[in-house]
């Protein structure tokens, strides 16, 4: 510590060692894969400061385990002296992963697929559809392979609010040999989780079609997914604050 004395003069004192200051201080940076090692990681490293920060947007929660003290405590006292900062270094981040299901789904929403590709679609997904059954979607996606080189002629909304695809085959000569028809719900409730490790939650999928000259390409659009994931976001974060007792911010840090 350099003191100024007088004009051109000053006495200089050695004082503690900048590396020895950070002793007895906690500085951790941890990156956990669960919202159960976030709580548990928070149980063990529980202090009064302790607050979370969610970021719903990239699906982070930041657990701040030193943070400043509060300006009040939980009964709305004000505190003594005001609050106090703290040094802020120790901190651990969940980054919620998509679960292969919702990635599958909704990497699919939207997009159109040939008749043999949808039926292959609901084939090897069959276990994530709940209502209609799998095995019921599975008969519709054999259907599909049976019409798959026919042509499509029309799709008629039918008493039971489904909808009919009607096919005919045509012969080398252009004649109509007959026709084919298949009946599909206009929608479908699939259950899958959001993030991985977590429990399924159920999503509208609603049949898309389109005509492609005498073809026809076909395909599902999931219902409302931002507000699906945004709310297991809540759900999850709302969870964590309660089981490690730290209050719950939706934000970030920085």
């Amino acid at each position: 510590l350099i003191t100024p004395t007088g004009p051109g003069a000053a006495t200089a004192l050695e004082i503690t060692d900048p590396e020895s200051a950070r002793a007895g201080r906690l500085s951790q940076r941890v990156t956990l894969a669960e919202p159960a090692s976030l709580v548990e990681y928070g149980k063990r490293f529980t202090t009064a400061t302790g607050v979370l920060f969610g970021d719903v947007s990239t699906g982070v929660i930041l657990a701040a385990l030193d943070y400043h003290s509060p300006s009040v405590d939980g009964d709305g006292v004000v505190a003594d002296g005001g609050p106090k900062a703290t040094h802020n270094e120790h901190r651990a981040t969940l980054t919620l992963q998509p679960s292969e299901e919702w990635k599958i789904w909704t990497g699919a929403s939207g997009k159109m697929m040939s008749q043999l590709e949808f039926a292959r679609f609901l084939e090897e997904n069959r276990p994530d559809i709940v209502r209609p059954t799998g095995a019921d979607l599975i008969e519709i996606a054999r259907d599909f392979h049976a019409v798959r080189s026919a042509d499509f002629r029309q799709i008629v909304r039918t008493d039971s609010d489904n909808e009919r695809l009607e096919f005919t085959d045509q012969t080398t000569a252009g004649a109509t040999q007959g026709g084919k028809m298949v009946e599909v719900p206009t929608e479908f409730i699939i259950s899958i989780p959001v993030y991985f490790g977590e429990p399924a939650v159920e999503l509208v999928a609603r049949f898309r079609w389109a005509q492609e000259g005498t073809g026809l390409k076909l395909g599902v659009k999931l219902d409302r997914t931002e507000h699906v994931r945004q709310a297991e976001f809540r759900r999850i974060l709302t969870d964590v604050a309660e089981r490690t007792g730290f209050p719950a911010y939706f934000g970030k840090l920085g």
